[in-house]
């Protein structure tokens, strides 16, 4: 049953879901084990028992004021006292389910298993550790509102910009970290193009990067700025990423 509980988890994770809430990860595990669903929440609860599987991280403490470059400091997990297990039988499956892990009385696991869902191990730390760093990024100053408004108004490729459009290299100029989408035609590209400018004339480095080949020269024939792979950029190699947060790229965008 817990081997169904983690493969339900692991073909969810192969669509893009990190978290499934306890209803649909029950609903998936027993379809996985071919059992009854009642039969699956014991391995649920095994499983976060062990720590197999969990809803929040619980071996890092994030130091105060955590920015991007901020790791997570490991600190051992306390040891559950757990009394002998229960021995439940379901026709010919026996089922060995210890108690609910201690919760800190601060602490309301309910609520966040709610909102957040049920997880790998490994994909919650992950997951927290990207939040946590993106969470770096937005606190970053961008430029003064007052000084992007001034190159709006004054710049003509600019002035030709949509309202829309206008907003939003007014944000990603004036933002830490921001993020563009849209469907095709809706001028992406004529709000990067404006973008890049923007910062390049208010004296920002700027780079461009892609996950293709392909993208990497689009991007760059688009927007007037040689762009590269993303692994050309950060230096991959043999042993990993030439650039890491202690070697970071010498761009401030």
């Amino acid at each position: 049953l817990q081997a169904a509980v983690q493969a339900a988890l692991l073909n969810a994770s192969q669509n893009g879901h990190t978290r499934q809430s306890r209803p649909v990860l029950t609903m998936a595990a027993a379809d996985v084990a071919e059992v009854e669903p009642e039969l699956i929440e014991d391995g649920i609860v095994q499983l976060l028992a062990a720590g197999s599987i969990a809803v929040r991280r619980t071996d890092a403490v994030l130091p105060a004021g955590g920015g991007a470059g901020a790791t997570a400091s490991p600190s051992p997990e306390p040891a559950l006292a757990l009394p002998p297990h229960t021995e439940q039988r379901a026709g010919r499956v026996r089922i060995y389910a210890p108690p609910e892990p201690t919760i800190p009385p601060h602490a309301d696991p309910n609520d966040d298993e709610a909102r957040l869902g049920i997880g790998l191990s490994g994909l919650v730390r992950s997951e927290e550790d990207l939040a946590r760093r993106l969470l770096g990024l937005a606190r970053r100053p961008g430029l003064p509102p007052d000084r992007v408004e001034r190159w709006l108004t004054a710049d003509q490729e600019a002035r030709a910009l949509s309202d829309e459009q206008r907003q939003a290299v007014a944000t990603a100029a004036t933002s830490g970290c921001f993020v563009l989408t849209g469907g095709p035609g809706v001028g992406k590209t004529t709000t990067t193009r404006a973008l890049v400018r923007c910062l390049k004339a208010l004296g920002r480095s700027v780079t461009l990067a892609a996950p293709t080949g392909k993208a990497a020269r689009r991007l760059g024939e688009v927007v007037g700025l040689e762009a590269r792979t993303l692994h050309r950029l950060l230096g991959a190699g043999p042993g990993g990423f030439r650039h890491r947060p202690d070697d970071p790229l010498p761009y401030e965008v």
